[in-house]
Protein backbone atom coordinates (compact mmCIF):
# COMPACT_ATOMS: atom_id res chain seq x y z
CA UNK A 1 0.00 0.00 0.00
CA UNK A 2 1.84 3.55 -1.08
CA UNK A 3 1.77 5.74 1.79
CA UNK A 4 -0.40 8.33 0.26
CA UNK A 5 -3.07 5.08 -0.15
CA UNK A 6 -2.64 4.36 3.11
CA UNK A 7 -3.47 7.51 4.76
CA UNK A 8 -6.73 7.78 2.05
CA UNK A 9 -7.84 4.63 4.29
CA UNK A 10 -7.75 6.79 7.91
CA UNK A 11 -11.35 6.24 7.71
CA UNK A 12 -11.30 2.47 7.93
CA UNK A 13 -9.33 2.39 10.56
CA UNK A 14 -11.71 5.27 12.38
CA UNK A 15 -14.77 3.07 11.53
CA UNK A 16 -12.74 -0.07 13.11
CA UNK A 17 -12.17 1.68 16.15
CA UNK A 18 -15.95 2.06 16.54
CA UNK A 19 -16.39 -1.93 17.07
CA UNK A 20 -14.08 -1.34 19.65
CA UNK A 21 -15.22 1.72 21.61
CA UNK A 22 -19.21 -0.44 21.28
CA UNK A 23 -17.88 -3.53 22.50
CA UNK A 24 -16.76 -2.05 25.83
CA UNK A 25 -19.89 0.50 26.03
CA UNK A 26 -21.51 -2.93 25.83
CA UNK A 27 -19.32 -4.52 28.78
CA UNK A 28 -18.83 -1.89 31.44
CA UNK A 29 -19.73 -2.69 34.72
CA UNK A 30 -22.25 -5.58 33.15
CA UNK A 31 -23.14 -8.08 35.68
CA UNK A 32 -22.81 -11.81 35.08
CA UNK A 33 -25.87 -13.68 36.87
CA UNK A 34 -25.23 -16.94 37.89
CA UNK A 35 -21.54 -16.99 37.59
CA UNK A 36 -20.14 -20.59 37.20
CA UNK A 37 -16.60 -21.78 35.77
CA UNK A 38 -18.29 -22.17 32.29
CA UNK A 39 -18.28 -18.18 32.40
CA UNK A 40 -15.39 -17.57 33.85
CA UNK A 41 -13.44 -19.20 31.34
CA UNK A 42 -15.73 -18.86 28.38
CA UNK A 43 -16.06 -14.79 29.18
CA UNK A 44 -12.39 -14.80 30.15
CA UNK A 45 -11.90 -15.89 26.44
CA UNK A 46 -13.83 -13.66 24.56
CA UNK A 47 -12.85 -10.94 26.14
CA UNK A 48 -9.32 -11.61 25.47
CA UNK A 49 -9.55 -11.91 22.14
CA UNK A 50 -11.63 -8.49 22.16
CA UNK A 51 -8.37 -7.53 23.62
CA UNK A 52 -6.04 -8.79 20.90
CA UNK A 53 -8.38 -7.49 18.03
CA UNK A 54 -8.09 -3.84 19.54
CA UNK A 55 -4.44 -4.66 19.64
CA UNK A 56 -4.58 -4.95 16.04
CA UNK A 57 -6.05 -2.12 15.22
CA UNK A 58 -2.83 -0.45 17.03
CA UNK A 59 -0.79 -2.21 14.58
CA UNK A 60 -2.58 -1.29 11.46
CA UNK A 61 -2.87 2.46 12.30
CA UNK A 62 1.17 2.10 12.27
CA UNK A 63 1.37 -0.57 9.08
CA UNK A 64 2.79 -3.19 11.22
CA UNK A 65 1.30 -6.10 9.56
CA UNK A 66 3.49 -8.94 10.60
CA UNK A 67 2.82 -8.65 14.43
CA UNK A 68 -1.47 -7.56 13.05
CA UNK A 69 -1.51 -11.34 11.42
CA UNK A 70 0.21 -12.83 14.61
CA UNK A 71 -2.27 -11.34 16.57
CA UNK A 72 -5.16 -12.27 14.76
CA UNK A 73 -4.51 -15.54 14.80
CA UNK A 74 -4.33 -16.00 19.01
CA UNK A 75 -7.61 -13.38 18.63
CA UNK A 76 -9.52 -16.32 16.79
CA UNK A 77 -7.66 -18.84 19.17
CA UNK A 78 -9.79 -17.24 21.72
CA UNK A 79 -12.95 -16.76 20.17
CA UNK A 80 -13.10 -20.41 19.44
CA UNK A 81 -12.06 -21.47 22.87
CA UNK A 82 -14.45 -18.95 24.44
CA UNK A 83 -16.92 -20.86 22.29
CA UNK A 84 -15.88 -24.20 23.09
CA UNK A 85 -15.88 -23.21 26.90
CA UNK A 86 -19.49 -21.75 26.46
CA UNK A 87 -21.19 -24.51 24.33
CA UNK A 88 -18.62 -28.05 24.18
CA UNK A 89 -16.38 -28.04 26.93
CA UNK A 90 -17.63 -30.62 30.05
CA UNK A 91 -16.29 -30.39 33.81
CA UNK A 92 -13.56 -32.68 33.28
CA UNK A 93 -12.42 -30.78 30.65
CA UNK A 94 -12.61 -27.12 31.98
CA UNK A 95 -10.83 -29.08 34.99
CA UNK A 96 -8.14 -30.24 32.94
CA UNK A 97 -7.59 -27.02 31.30
CA UNK A 98 -7.08 -25.16 34.84
CA UNK A 99 -4.97 -28.20 35.51
CA UNK A 100 -2.55 -27.26 32.70
CA UNK A 101 -3.60 -30.57 31.13
CA UNK A 102 -5.81 -29.54 28.63
CA UNK A 103 -5.28 -27.67 25.43
CA UNK A 104 -6.70 -27.35 22.02
CA UNK A 105 -5.07 -26.39 18.41
CA UNK A 106 -6.61 -23.60 16.71
CA UNK A 107 -8.01 -25.67 14.36
CA UNK A 108 -9.39 -28.72 16.40
CA UNK A 109 -11.18 -25.89 18.39
CA UNK A 110 -12.97 -25.31 15.11
CA UNK A 111 -13.76 -29.26 14.40
CA UNK A 112 -15.25 -29.45 17.80
CA UNK A 113 -17.15 -26.59 17.69
CA UNK A 114 -18.22 -27.48 14.35
CA UNK A 115 -19.00 -30.63 15.33
CA UNK A 116 -21.33 -29.57 17.91
CA UNK A 117 -23.76 -28.07 15.81
CA UNK A 118 -24.27 -24.86 17.51
CA UNK A 119 -27.36 -23.43 16.62
CA UNK A 120 -26.52 -20.17 16.33
CA UNK A 121 -23.09 -20.60 14.63
CA UNK A 122 -22.38 -21.11 11.01
CA UNK A 123 -21.15 -24.68 10.34
CA UNK A 124 -19.95 -23.03 6.92
CA UNK A 125 -18.18 -20.43 8.42
CA UNK A 126 -16.25 -22.59 10.56
CA UNK A 127 -15.77 -24.96 7.71
CA UNK A 128 -13.85 -22.04 5.57
CA UNK A 129 -12.16 -20.98 8.34
CA UNK A 130 -10.87 -24.19 9.21
CA UNK A 131 -9.23 -24.80 6.04
CA UNK A 132 -7.58 -21.06 6.27
CA UNK A 133 -5.93 -22.06 9.64
CA UNK A 134 -2.76 -23.45 7.56
CA UNK A 135 -2.43 -19.87 5.96
CA UNK A 136 -2.85 -17.99 9.45
CA UNK A 137 -0.24 -20.70 10.97
CA UNK A 138 2.39 -20.11 8.69
CA UNK A 139 1.85 -15.69 9.00
CA UNK A 140 2.07 -16.17 12.31
CA UNK A 141 5.07 -18.63 12.88
CA UNK A 142 7.38 -17.44 10.13
CA UNK A 143 6.63 -19.70 7.35
CA UNK A 144 7.12 -19.93 3.57
CA UNK A 145 3.78 -17.34 3.15
CA UNK A 146 5.22 -14.76 5.79
CA UNK A 147 9.02 -15.09 4.17
CA UNK A 148 7.38 -14.37 0.86
CA UNK A 149 5.64 -11.71 1.88
CA UNK A 150 8.66 -9.88 3.10
CA UNK A 151 10.86 -10.73 0.19
CA UNK A 152 9.50 -9.33 -2.64
CA UNK A 153 13.10 -8.37 -4.48
CA UNK A 154 13.88 -12.57 -4.13
CA UNK A 155 17.03 -13.13 -2.10
CA UNK A 156 16.87 -9.08 -0.68
CA UNK A 157 15.81 -8.94 3.05
CA UNK A 158 12.67 -6.65 2.08
CA UNK A 159 10.50 -5.01 3.92
CA UNK A 160 6.76 -5.83 5.20
CA UNK A 161 4.66 -2.97 4.03
CA UNK A 162 1.05 -3.20 5.01
CA UNK A 163 -1.08 -3.82 1.33
CA UNK A 164 -4.38 -2.50 0.84
CA UNK A 165 -5.50 -6.26 1.13
CA UNK A 166 -3.71 -6.91 3.84
CA UNK A 167 -5.64 -4.22 5.78
CA UNK A 168 -8.80 -5.25 4.45
CA UNK A 169 -7.95 -8.70 5.69
CA UNK A 170 -7.05 -7.51 9.11
CA UNK A 171 -9.76 -4.73 10.12
CA UNK A 172 -13.00 -6.64 8.68
CA UNK A 173 -11.45 -10.20 10.27
CA UNK A 174 -10.44 -8.28 13.86
CA UNK A 175 -13.65 -6.58 13.81
CA UNK A 176 -15.49 -9.62 13.31
CA UNK A 177 -14.11 -11.11 15.39
CA UNK A 178 -14.95 -8.58 18.40
CA UNK A 179 -18.64 -8.74 16.91
CA UNK A 180 -18.77 -12.60 17.38
CA UNK A 181 -17.24 -12.10 20.99
CA UNK A 182 -19.92 -9.26 22.19
CA UNK A 183 -23.36 -11.23 20.81
CA UNK A 184 -21.62 -15.15 22.11
CA UNK A 185 -21.14 -13.92 26.07
CA UNK A 186 -24.02 -11.53 25.94
CA UNK A 187 -25.97 -14.94 25.12
CA UNK A 188 -23.94 -17.24 27.44
CA UNK A 189 -22.40 -15.40 30.23
CA UNK A 190 -25.12 -12.28 30.64
CA UNK A 191 -28.09 -14.98 29.53
CA UNK A 192 -29.61 -11.97 27.64
CA UNK A 193 -30.99 -13.50 24.37
CA UNK A 194 -32.61 -9.93 23.65
CA UNK A 195 -29.66 -8.12 24.24
CA UNK A 196 -27.27 -10.81 21.80
CA UNK A 197 -30.13 -10.53 18.92
CA UNK A 198 -29.41 -6.50 19.32
CA UNK A 199 -25.96 -7.05 19.36
CA UNK A 200 -25.43 -8.64 16.46
CA UNK A 201 -27.91 -6.34 14.49
CA UNK A 202 -25.70 -3.28 15.34
CA UNK A 203 -22.26 -5.19 14.34
CA UNK A 204 -24.05 -5.63 11.50
CA UNK A 205 -24.65 -2.23 11.13
CA UNK A 206 -21.25 -1.18 11.97
CA UNK A 207 -19.11 -3.58 9.97
CA UNK A 208 -21.32 -2.42 6.43
CA UNK A 209 -20.23 0.83 7.66
CA UNK A 210 -16.42 -0.19 7.57
CA UNK A 211 -16.76 -1.85 4.44
CA UNK A 212 -18.22 1.20 3.04
CA UNK A 213 -15.00 3.18 4.30
CA UNK A 214 -12.46 1.16 2.57
CA UNK A 215 -10.70 3.51 -0.72
CA UNK A 216 -9.17 1.56 -3.01
CA UNK A 217 -6.12 2.71 -5.02
CA UNK A 218 -7.28 3.29 -8.65
CA UNK A 219 -3.16 4.00 -9.47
Amino acid sequence: MSSNNFRNNNDSKFAAAEFLVWAKNRLHRVAVPNPNLRKRLSGASFVTSIDLCGAIQILCLNGSKTGAFVLLRSALENYYRGLWFAYVADEGNMSRFLAGRESNTLKNLIKKVRDAKIASIDPEALAGLENKVSLLDDLAHGGIRAMNSRNLGGYEVGSSEMSENDLLILLSMSCTTIWLCLENITRTSFENEIEANQCREEGSKLFKKLLDSFKVDEG
